[in-house]
């Protein structure tokens, strides 16, 4: 069980790296292929690798000079797709009610604002909450509301 989030996972295997091996902030601006290595280049300094993994957004591969260039469906793709809109709530409550009525705390709406929950409980610590998400045009409509108004829409 993961009871201090799923940042935790990163920092986990972060900490498994020899340090000084990975730069925060620098994102990558161009990745060339060659038959010899692969040469990636950031903000910050260049890397000589084996292999590269993108696994940023499809939508971002525009930010990145690939060299030699993506296929055309994938260019297609990125250029099709737009980037996901998505609010994260948590409330917490001082016992699990859901239980009660036999729920697990899972919930998917199409009604909004929330469109997705979770129950992000932990028991042991006596700490009970539902991991709100509100996605697409429901977060959008959300972020334009004050902090206690989000929160609030989001309880109602």
């Amino acid at each position: 069980m993961i009871r201090i989030g799923t940042q935790s996972i990163s920092s986990g295997l972060a900490s498994l790296l020899k340090r000084g091996t990975i730069t925060l902030s620098s994102p990558v601006r161009a990745i060339e292929q060659t038959q010899s290595a692969v040469y990636v280049s950031s903000s910050r300094r260049q890397y000589i690798c084996k292999r590269v993994i993108v696994s940023v957004p499809t939508p971002l591969y525009k930010e990145i000079t690939f060299t030699p260039q993506l296929p055309a469906d994938k260019l297609e793709l990125s250029q099709l797709n737009r980037l996901g809109y998505t609010n994260k709530v948590l409330v917490r409550y001082s016992t699990p009610w859901w239980r009660g009525y036999g729920l697990c705390g899972m919930l998917q709406s199409f009604a909004g604002p929330v469109t997705v929950t979770r129950d992000s409980s932990v028991d042991v610590l006596g700490q009970f909450s539902l991991t709100c998400f509100c996605v697409g045009d429901w977060g959008r409509q959300l972020s334009k509301l004050s902090q206690k108004k989000r929160f609030d829409a989001v309880v109602e």
